[in-house]
């Protein structure tokens, strides 16, 4: 068996928010398998027992399981006998099953509280978009080559009898803490990504967040859903603010966002929006990031951004930068790698690209409106950054 494999399914399933446990004999951590579930509800749950039951279990054998908890895992022995177990995962609202599992279990009012955190805290899926079985099943058949492999789902290996333990009156400790400290760990993980304009790893970390349930503070599901949206949101601005995107732009995505989200009239709606979010935001900071310039370049190059269809002067720049004009010059060249009217003039013609691909607009009046009076010069310049002329830009897009 193909040790690569395994790595990969454990990344694989980590970037779908589930955790995936290799616990090797003798088993010294079978308590950690299910985030500390058992171990926070009952003062002498037997897992020396639940290690022999599933290292009694057939080999090249998936078991799907439920467990009394109405939550779900994977599990299959290595050759080693290690075992691997997917899990802990939902396919039911925490808000339904909490209170059957709660009365099935003879669960006390304050570990009732802890189950619903503990259920908030882990991955849902929805079976109609698939859960983590049928990706194991497909990874299995690596796992196992040609000597394939049988699957059970009738076992009964994580059932046991509710009056077997006793169950704790008062928690040890708060399991949810733990939960709420993963699910802050992955938050921050994807603001961190997005500050860097990583968009796969920031795409990454969201994909792990949407796996976890929210505890709902309104009846209407919409309204929830609007009311995190509009944090993720807040979340997500201040991570291109910290990666040294101008306020300006921030405020324009963000009330961009502000009024597509309180437009939004479904569910599937908000939820698609949710990824844009993630990929403009990064974006954004991808084209406008000036961590890397010092202050005075950052001052320039934001005047530029901001004036590119004006006349700008260097004793302009200067005087905005707060240094001296020569100094400007040369810190610019250096640090850009672009002298300042090279940079503008490129500035400007990116932006020319918009206006040709999009309107009908007379090339010249395109020159005009991005900051080249002289049509000419224009056509010069473009030509030298684009290695064709407007006209032909214009008609490669329109396939003339």
């Amino acid at each position: 068996m193909d040790n690569r494999y395994m790595q990969y399914m454990q990344e694989f399933m980590h970037a779908q928010g589930t955790a995936v446990h290799i616990i090797s004999p003798p088993y010294e951590k079978m308590h950690l398998f299910d985030g500390g579930l058992r171990e926070q509800l009952y003062t002498n749950y037997d897992f020396d027992a639940l290690a022999n039951r599933f290292a009694n279990a057939k080999p090249k054998t998936v078991y799907t399981l439920t467990d009394n908890f109405e939550t779900h895992y994977i599990f299959f022995k290595l050759p080693s006998n290690s075992l691997v177990i997917v899990g802990p995962y939902m396919t039911r609202d925490y808000r339904e099953i909490t209170p059957i599992v709660s009365h099935s279990m003879n669960l006390p009012p304050i570990q009732e509280k802890e189950l619903k955190e503990y259920y908030v805290g882990i991955p849902k899926y929805e079976i109609n978009t698939g859960t983590p079985e049928s990706k194991i099943m497909l990874m299995a058949k690596y796992l196992y080559g040609d000597d394939g492999f049988t699957v059970d789902s009738s076992s009964t290996i994580l059932k046991h009898t509710p009056s077997a333990y006793e169950v704790r009156l008062e928690p040890e400790r708060l399991l949810s803490y733990t939960l709420i400290e993963e699910r802050y760990a992955i938050e921050d993980a994807m603001l961190n990504a997005v500050e860097r304009g990583d968009i796969k790893d920031a795409l990454h970390y969201r994909n792990q967040l949407s796996k976890y349930s929210i505890e709902d503070r309104n009846p209407d599901n919409l309204r929830n859903l609007k009311t995190l949206c509009i944090t993720f949101n807040t979340l997500l601005r201040k991570a291109a603010q910290r990666g040294s995107v101008h306020p300006a732009y921030i405020d324009s995505v963000s009330m961009g966002f502000a009024r597509a989200i309180e437009a939004a009239v479904s569910i599937p709606a908000v939820t698609a929006i949710t990824a844009d979010l993630v990929q403009k935001y990064c974006r954004l900071v991808q084209e406008h990031n000036l961590k890397k310039y010092s202050p005075s370049i950052q001052k320039a190059l934001n005047y530029i951004d901001f004036h590119y269809s004006d006349t700008i002067t260097l004793p302009q720049l200067a005087d905005i930068a707060r240094t001296n004009a020569n100094y400007l010059s040369t810190q610019f060249k250096k640090e850009v790698g672009l002298s300042i009217t090279d940079h503008i003039n490129h500035l400007r013609v990116r932006r020319s690209l918009q206006l040709l691909a999009t309107t009908d607009a007379p090339i010249s009046v395109v020159s005009e409106k991005v900051g080249f009076m002289d049509f000419n010069y224009y056509t010069r310049v473009f030509k030298k950054v684009m290695e064709k002329s407007p006209s032909e830009y214009r008609k490669s897009l329109r396939g003339a």
